[in-house]
């Protein structure tokens, strides 16, 4: 049984290009490094506020009516009498 060169050099070329490329990509790749910074707890009071701008407009609009059978003599009186 004859084992040819030729059957396995691309096999072996395209294997030993993959392993260069990862070789070189993870030992080249700087490593990253996370920093922290703290601060001291600090008590005081909490401020909320809501600001915005432009028109206010109802979600919904609903009529309210009512109806009177009969003539309109007088109002109630108001908190100025």
């Amino acid at each position: 049984m004859k084992i040819h060169l030729r059957n396995f050099a691309l096999p072996v070329a395209v294997l030993g290009l993959i392993a260069a490329g990862l070789f070189w990509f993870f030992w080249r790749t700087p490593t990253k490094t996370t920093t922290f910074r703290t601060e001291t707890i600090d008590h005081g009071d909490l401020l909320v506020s809501i600001s915005a701008t432009g028109t206010i407009e109802p979600e919904d609009v609903i009529d309210v009516g009512a109806q009177i059978a009969g003539q309109i003599v007088a109002f109630g009186r108001d908190a100025n009498g």
